[in-house]
């Protein structure tokens, strides 16, 4: 993840939401990846 990526998410979400985030990214990252600007 990149720390731009990273400071943008900080940003958006705190507390539950960013460990929810963080604890499903391994598995968002393929569905990410083929699916540009899908976090728009």
């Amino acid at each position: 993840m990149s720390a731009g990526f990273r400071a943008v998410i900080e940003l958006e979400m705190t507390g539950d939401d960013a460990v929810r985030f963080v604890a499903e990214w391994p598995q968002m990252a393929g569905e990410v990846a083929e699916v540009p600007g899908c976090l728009g």
